[in-house]
Order: C-alpha cells, then sequence, then structure tokens
C-alpha cells in the first residue's frame, strides 16, 4: 500500500486502489501471508465444528461448502478492504494537502491515521458480512451449486456417473 494513495491524480488513486486490492490477496506482500494465515484459521475453526458439531440425519451440520464459503469470503473481505483503505486515503490526502499544504502532516501521523483507518474499515466490514451472514449464504449458493451439478452429471454422462459408488462432489451429495 503506497502511503500518500496515488493522490497525483484520480487514474493514479484508482490505479493505486487496484493495486491495494490486489496485494491484500496475493501471496508475495504481508497482507497476502496474512491472507495463508486467515485460510489456515478458518481451515481449524472448520475441521473443529466439522468433527465436534452435532449431527443432522447422520451427516455432519459442517462440510467443505462451509470452509470454501469461509475462506471466499475472507478472500473478498481483504480485497475489498484493500480497495476501500486506499480510496479513503487518496481522498484524505488529497483534501489534507488541498486545504492545509503538502507538509501538514508528520509521518507518525500518517502512519497511526493509516492504521486507525485500517481497523476502522475492516471492523465494518466484519461486523457488515455477520449482519448479512454471509458466510451461510455463500455456503448454501456452493451447496446448490454443487445439487445442480448433480442432477446435470447423470444427463451428461448417461450411466458412468449415476452407478459409480464413489462421489464427485464431497458436499453431502451421494451418487
Amino acid at each position: 500500500m503506497t502511503l500518500v494513495g496515488g493522490t497525483g491524480s484520480l487514474s493514479a488513486a484508482g490505479r493505486a486502489a487496484w493495486d491495494a486490492g490486489a496485494a491484500s490477496i496475493s501471496p508475495k506482500t504481508y497482507t497476502g501471508k496474512a491472507m495463508a494465515l486467515v485460510i489456515a484459521m478458518d481451515t481449524m475453526a472448520w475441521y473443529y465444528d466439522y468433527k465436534y458439531a452435532k449431527f443432522d440425519a447422520g451427516h455432519p451440520k459442517k462440510n467443505i461448502a462451509d470452509l470454501f464459503a469461509l475462506v471466499r469470503v475472507d478472500g473478498v473481505m481483504m480485497w475489498v478492504g484493500g480497495v476501500l483503505t486506499e480510496v479513503l486515503l487518496a481522498s484524505l490526502f488529497a483534501s489534507v494537502a488541498i486545504a492545509l499544504g503538502s507538509s501538514a502532516a508528520t509521518i507518525g501521523v500518517i502512519a497511526v491515521g493509516t492504521v486507525i483507518i485500517i481497523v476502522g474499515i475492516n471492523y465494518a466490514l466484519t461486523a457488515t458480512s455477520n449482519a448479512v451472514d454471509a458466510n451461510n449464504k455463500v455456503a448454501k449458493l456452493i451447496r446448490s451449486t454443487g445439487k445442480i451439478l448433480e442432477q446435470d452429471i447423470p444427463r451428461d454422462y448417461g450411466d458412468a456417473y449415476s452407478q459409480s459408488t464413489w462421489p464427485m462432489l464431497a458436499i453431502g451429495a451421494t451418487p
């Protein structure tokens, strides 16, 4: 993330915002490495729920669709957080530079302000995700996609799949 957020021009700010979003999920950056840690924590939490949650009609309440949903929602939130942070920083720096001049803030003030903005935006994103129950909605979407595929595969391949004994999609679907 650049310190001044591409405040030189609108196209520079837009490019900086896009690059911040891409960097937030790239394994080459520190935020991308943090994403790997988030995926590991999601996997551990999912595994605990999968292993110890009560069963529903003989099947675990959590399955691989829930893990995919957790990782997808967290990845999108990190990308959106990077973009929003960069846009807000670019707007803020441009406004301060226009109003007070380019030397209005010290590096310490900029750094502390940036951290506060990052925490605030990510807190708001997480609260919004929890309020709309994004993980469960994405998991339902993944499950419904799996069911559609399960219904279409026998038509596409005749008895080749429908007579097999191995599940193609381990999302609670069985042949």
